[in-house]
């Protein structure tokens, strides 16, 4: 019996030791060797493998090593002209560097890397190795200043694959408040800089814009390029420069191919010279000459470019004012007008706030409709513009209020951004075939707007350009490669939303505009059912559409900031189980009572939900980050959160929720955020779990009705009036004494049980 019992004991063994060689666990591992050196920005690895089987490998990360700064070295001594220039290098990496402006924290820029981008400093400006700081405006850049060293400034085409389309404003107004501190930019803008001499503009630039005061006072500039590209050149932009100087007097300045301004005493009459493209804002207000000659190659006239001048002023009441065959500008009542039939361009603002204006007939030789044109005509109802013109300026007739429609003849080639923006009384509308872009705002805020077809040669739809129209029916045509942001959002009245089969960047099934590449819901409108493939819905996509309700598929990830906002009509809302993140104001102000958001949740957004009026909630463990003010104003009675690592994003997460009773706070949620509960005026039961760690500013101000609350000993940190107007409250503390990290005003008198134990 014994023998036998060996026996068995033995082949247990050896059957065990078969199983484990088998499953491999027995692994006799090798030295680590290091496989990717680690360098300053990139982590290294290190591999190892069996000594038995070597198809068996085990890797681990080695961290970045992390730059190794040297010492700050002067490279460009400051001087009373040039701010100067220090440089530190990385002692691992000498291709890492970063250089400074010389005695401050404000890094200028950091190594650009090979795709020729450059990213922002530690103030958030972009700023080039050349020292030109940008600003983003959508997808395009402004020229803030310049703190370069080089007398000659190159301003490049594109930075980071977008455009510098604008040089701002060169005077900077800030507020006259004490301690107030403006942007570091403001010290080094063109304006002012005695160093500067040429200004040149890299090939295929396309500045459009050269702002107020922007190079005013640069004495040194005697040398200025004016691209093709340029639009518009304001007021004093180039005053008292060097090339002010240089030019004699009683003549007209020019800068580039612009005419810019008149010095000295001027003669009865003066001519532009040929071939000059633009004449600036304000060029020759309040000059004294009393005639003009503008050549053919001028086709473009600025704002108030004659305001006050003897020009102006020598026109009769009641009139169109002229410079000789531009309209520069009004007088007194105007009515139904018809311009001259040789006149061959409307300036920048030349009806601006020609509240008498009731119809006008613009000729076929005019070229251009300047910008802002017709701004804010309130009571023109008739526009016709012959077949000649070309161009219609952004703004041109932006809020003229009465107007009906609007037939835009073949020979016009470019209409401007806005160019019909809130014209609410416009019904209809229509573009010429062969048009390619259809500009941002172009029909933004038209509330009639029911009839218009998008011309089939279009390729590009602005951002806007349809928003809260009251279009039925479009089409978009199978070239278009380009649909700008909220293009058509607000579009309430949308019936029949198609695009082209043939198009390949864009859809529409079941009635929604969709992007094929991201497979990302752009815009949906009343009768939408979201396909199930689509992962993604865009910002803004259903924004204030009169939606009962939404079914979310399962395919969908994302749901974009404000994308249901104001629908007030939203009842119902039903999620798949794969939406990760609810973006900012997503489903603000809508009607549904209740929401069973899905496990997959991991971030609830800036007052995702606020004054929606549900009723309970339930926050999955998977939720991680709930933002400022996201459940502001709802109607909720108790809150269940789950015991998930919740980071607060922002203050009053249930701000003002009167009606909410209960709320359980779980421990891995380490923070109840600033004001979290302020005026939760019937919240009477909050539980705190052993875990949590902070309580911030105010958060259950105002929670008149709370009676008790228990402070267990894990919370280190209270911050001032945490129980302010909470007159009928007693606090129990798990600690003996008040912490270091509580404030001494924490609990706003409120009576405390010090040691509780329960």
């Amino acid at each position: 019996m014994k023998t036998k019992k060996i026996i068995i004991l033995l082949a247990t063994i050896i059957m065990l030791i078969v199983l484990l060689a088998a499953c491999g666990c027995t692994h006799d591992w090798g030295d680590w060797e290091v496989t990717r050196t680690p360098s300053c920005t990139q982590a290294g690895e290190e591999t190892r493998r069996c000594l038995k089987d070597d198809t068996h490998i085990e890797k681990r990360t080695k961290n970045a090593l992390g730059h190794d700064w040297g010492d700050w070295v002067v490279t460009l001594p400051e001087t009373d002209t040039q701010h100067g220039q220090e440089t530190r290098v990385c002692k691992r990496d000498n291709t890492h560097f970063q250089t400074r402006i010389l005695g401050t924290d404000v890094i200028i820029y950091p190594p650009v890397g090979q795709n020729e981008q450059v990213q922002p400093n530690a103030q958030g400006y972009i700023v080039t190795p050349a020292g030109l700081w940008l600003t983003e405006s959508g997808e395009e850049y402004t020229v803030l200043a310049y703190s370069g060293k080089s007398k000659n400034v190159m301003i490049p085409a594109f930075v980071n694959d977008k455009p510098i389309t604008v040089i701002g404003d060169g005077a900077y107004y800030y507020p006259c408040v004490e301690g107030y501190v403006p942007p570091i930019w403001t010290k080094f803008m063109f304006s002012g800089n005695t160093n500067i001499t040429s200004v040149t503009f890299e090939e295929g630039s396309r500045i459009r814009h050269i702002g107020l005061l922007a190079f005013s006072d640069c004495t040194s500039l005697i040398e200025f390029e004016t691209p093709n590209s340029l639009r518009s050149i304001n007021e004093n932009a180039f005053s008292d420069t060097g090339i002010w100087k240089e030019t004699p007097n009683n003549s007209i300045v020019y800068v580039g191919n612009w005419a810019v301004g008149y010095k000295g005493t001027s003669s009865d009459e003066i001519e532009v010279r040929a071939g000059t493209a633009g004449i600036s804002s304000c060029a020759f207000m309040n000059t004294s000459f009393k005639q003009i000659f503008i050549p053919q190659s001028v086709k473009v006239v600025g704002s108030y470019a004659f305001y006050q001048s003897t020009l102006f002023n020598n026109a009769p009441d009641n009139s169109v004012v002229y410079a000789d065959k531009w309209v520069v500008g009004h007088k007194g009542s105007l009515g139904a007008v018809t311009l001259e039939s040789d006149t061959v361009g409307i300036a920048d603002s030349a009806f601006l706030y020609a509240y008498s204006l009731t119809s006008i007939v613009i000729p076929s030789n005019v070229e251009s409709i300047g910008e802002n044109a017709f701004l804010l005509c309130k009571n023109l109802t008739d526009v016709t513009i012959e077949d000649g013109v070309k161009i219609i300026g952004d703004s041109a007739f932006l809020y003229c209020k009465a107007l009906k429609s609007i037939s835009i003849p073949q020979s016009v080639t470019d209409i401007g951004a806005a160019a019909f923006g809130d014209c609410r009384a416009l019904t209809s509308a229509s573009l010429p075939q062969g048009l390619t872009t259809i500009n941002n705002g172009l029909f933004s805020g038209c509330i009639l707007l029911e009839n218009f077809t998008i011309p089939s040669s279009m390729t590009i739809i602005g951002i806007n350009a349809f928003r809260g129209t009251a279009l039925k029916n479009i089409v978009i045509p199978k070239g278009v490669v380009s649909i700008g942001a909220d293009a058509f959002v607000a579009n309430n009245q949308m019936e029949n939303f198609s695009v082209e089969t043939e198009n390949q960047f864009y859809t529409s099934e079941d009635n929604c505009l969709i992007e094929i590449a991201t497979a990302k819901l752009i815009t949906g409108f009343n009768n939408t059912v979201i396909p199930d493939w689509i992962e993604h819905i865009e910002k803004n996509a259903f924004y204030g559409i009169n939606i009962s309700s939404v079914s979310i598929p399962d395919s969908i990830l994302t749901i974009g900031d404000y994308a249901f906002y104001g629908c007030t009509n939203l009842q119902s809302v039903t999620f798949g189980s794969g939406v990760t993140e609810i973006g900012d104001y997503t489903f603000s102000n809508c009607a549904f009572t209740s929401i069973d958001l899905p496990s997959s949740l991991t971030k609830i957004g800036t007052f995702a939900f606020e004054k929606c009026p549900i009723e309970s909630l339930v926050i999955s463990h998977s939720v991680t980050y709930l933002g400022l003010g996201a459940f502001y104003k709802t109607s909720v009675k108790s809150v269940m959160i789950g015991n998930g690592d919740i980071q607060i994003g922002g203050w009053g997460v249930f701000a003002y929720c009167e009606n909410l009773t209960s709320v359980v706070i779980p421990s891995n949620m380490k923070t109840i955020g600033r004001l979290m509960f302020w005026n939760c005026t019937s919240l009477s039961a909050v539980t705190i779990e052993n875990g949590v760690t902070t309580i911030e500013d105010g958060a259950f101000t105002g929670c008149a009705a709370l009676e008790s609350i228990v402070i267990p000993a894990s919370v280190i940190i209270i911050e001032s009036n945490v129980f302010y107007a909470c007159p009928v409250l007693t606090i129990y503390a798990e600690v003996e004494e008040k912490p270091d990290g509580w404030a001494d005003n924490w609990n706003s008198n409120r009576s405390v049980v010090w040691d509780y134990k329960e």
